[in-house]
């Protein structure tokens, strides 16, 4: 039986028999896994591109770059967690941004943000329920009264 490799995300065997998998160059990984990496870089490259447009600079300075490492792996913040916070911050609190700063208010307004974000979006999806289950609404139409015609009486009939 031929050795299985290893995925390099979560450590466990790949079997390439009856699992999906990828192979780069830097290993193999299971699919699903891949999609994970694939994820959470595509929202890397999004918080990024947000504090170069924030802070108005070229590219995040290895200072940020550092908090962003380590918000990643000692507190387990995601990606998207960071950019809700800074959104939080800057667009929901109104906090100026100050040059030449780090990004260290995230950790006071990371919870903040995703709460506000989360609740956005659950009030968003309940008013679409809404919209689907909503009664019907009646609508009355006031009939308009039909002009009769005066019926002519013949005065011979009437005895």
């Amino acid at each position: 039986m031929a050795r299985m490799p290893k995925c390099k995300h979560c450590k466990k065997d790949v079997n390439k028999d009856i699992e999906q998998f990828t192979k780069k160059s830097s290993g193999y990984y299971h699919q699903e896994c891949h999609d994970i990496i694939e994820r959470e870089n595509k929202f890397r490259d999004m918080l990024i591109t947000f504090i170069k447009e924030l802070y108005n600079i070229d590219f995040p300075t290895g200072f940020m770059l550092g908090q962003i490492k380590e918000y990643r792996t000692v507190r387990n913040y995601s990606y998207q967690g960071m950019i809700m916070a800074l959104k939080y911050m800057y667009e929901v609190e109104d906090i100026p941004v100050k040059e030449g700063t780090g990004l260290g208010l995230i950790t006071f307004y990371y919870e903040r943000g995703i709460k506000y974000y989360s609740k956005l979006r659950s009030n968003k999806a309940s008013a679409k329920g809404a919209e689907i289950q909503r009664e019907p609404q009646i609508v009355i139409v006031e009939k308009q009264e039909r002009k009769r015609k005066p019926k002519l009486l013949d005065m011979r009939e009437i005895q």
